[in-house]
């Protein structure tokens, strides 16, 4: 989320996606353009759900939380690919222009079972004319781990968990200035955690990190749509006008539905007991204000800031 960085990273993450794409024998066009706010090597670790990173307590570039397996009727999208389809046609979005045999290509979004269904994600705002403040968990508010920590390295907190009928360890990192974040959001948006982790591990993760519950509402993995490239949140599923919807998130990937309501943010693990993301990310949440149209002011910070 550092907006001072340099924009020639916006050519390396062009390249990161271009090689992903021709792996897959698909050959995106020279003429897109990436709407990201952060331009920068947190950017393209945050691409982690694509495959392009593999860090070393993760496996594939998944986060621990993403890792656990769930009750959800699908469990991977080669398992759906077959069943309705939402398809969606990344040009139309302005995030990407993929183009495959001089065809548009259209990427598969397959929502999850409870899209289905006539409610939204979200119960009736009850919080007036408070704009939806939508947060990611992993690498973006903590980083867990199932590594023993160094005697240099102390976990916030630890918990066990039984993953594949295996009681596993695992240990909790809160990133720098959680609280402060929390604090600042918690009068000031309605605030929702939308994870793609499983729900028996974010709850727990939560009751530590938010026993005030600044998050009055939480969404898994199990709310989440699929692609051939990751998982998706797709924001028009909660029931608001997207206009009055941020969401935060380190995988772009997660708001490839919705770019324009995305403020990236660097990816975290407990390596990094210097980062200042949190702090950078109040300031940035007061710059953009509480106006009626979040993505209006959204785009004019990042127009101010040649982003």
């Amino acid at each position: 989320m550092i907006f001072e960085r340099p924009l020639k990273y916006h050519s390396i993450l062009r390249d990161k996606i271009r090689q992903l794409f021709q792996k897959r024998e698909i050959i995106p066009s020279n003429d897109f353009d990436i709407p990201f706010l952060s331009l920068d090597e947190a950017v393209l670790s945050g691409l982690n759900s694509m495959s392009l990173y593999e860090n070393k307590e993760e496996e594939n570039g998944f986060a621990l939380g993403q890792l656990m397996p769930g009750n959800e009727t699908y469990e991977s999208y080669e398992e759906l690919k077959d069943e309705e389809i939402v398809k969606f046609s990344p040009h139309n979005s302005s995030f990407v222009k993929i183009v495959h045999q001089s065809k548009d290509y259209v990427i598969e979004i397959i929502p999850p079972p409870r899209s289905f269904l006539v409610d939204a994600f979200l119960p009736k705002n009850v919080q007036g004319s408070k704009q939806c403040l939508v947060v990611d968990l992993d690498e973006t508010l903590i980083h867990s781990a199932l590594l023993k920590p160094l005697p240099y390295s102390k976990p916030d907190y630890e918990f066990t968990l039984e993953i594949k009928d295996e009681a596993k360890r695992i240990y909790l990192y809160c990133r720098p200035f959680l609280q402060e974040f929390l604090a600042y959001i918690k009068t000031r948006y309605e605030c929702v955690i939308f994870t793609a982790g499983i729900e028996i591990y974010a709850d727990v993760v939560l009751d530590y990190i938010d026993p005030d519950r600044v998050f009055t509402h939480r969404l898994y993995r199990s709310s989440c749509s699929m692609s051939p490239f990751g998982l998706v949140k797709d924001l028009r599923l909660l029931g608001r006008k997207l206009d009055r919807v941020v969401i935060i998130d380190n995988t772009p990937m997660s708001y490839i539905l919705q770019a324009e309501n995305a403020i990236p943010i660097k990816s975290w693990d407990n390596t990094c007991q210097k980062d200042d993301e949190l702090f950078q990310l109040v300031k940035f949440l007061d710059l953009i204000g509480t106006e009626q149209d979040l993505v209006t002011s959204l785009k004019h910070h990042r127009a101010r800031f040649n982003l």
